[in-house]
């Protein structure tokens, strides 16, 4: 994973924490690349998927694009990264990321704006 202070943006539940920067490298593509990781839990985070939302100005979801971390499991100190490329609809005003995973016999789901 490259240095932490590479990141611009950081998202932690307490279980996992996502590490990501944001950009448009072409018209009318919003890109989120980044790593995850699980710092602290002992069993493998598994399943995780992201989900990048472009919302207009009334709150409705008018993009979306889902991707899975490279690494199906997530074992303790071991991240894996993942790339999100959201083909943009032109009303966006903002954008919201959300991610879902299993650990054991549950699933978490949060969000980051």
């Amino acid at each position: 994973m490259p240095p932490l202070d590479t990141f611009a943006h950081r998202i932690t539940d307490g279980t996992v924490a996502l590490y990501f920067n944001c950009s448009r490298p072409a018209p009318g593509i919003v890109r989120v690349d980044g790593w995850a990781n699980n710092p602290y839990y002992p069993r493998p985070i598994m399943d995780l998927e992201l989900i990048l939302y472009g919302v207009n100005a009334q709150g409705t979801n008018v993009s979306q694009a889902k991707v899975s971390t490279q690494s199906y499991n997530i074992e303790t100190n071991e991240p894996s990264p993942f790339t999100v490329d959201l083909r943009t609809a032109g009303s966006e005003v903002r954008y919201d990321l959300v991610y879902q995973y299993w650990v054991g016999a549950l699933a978490k789901m949060s969000r980051g704006e």
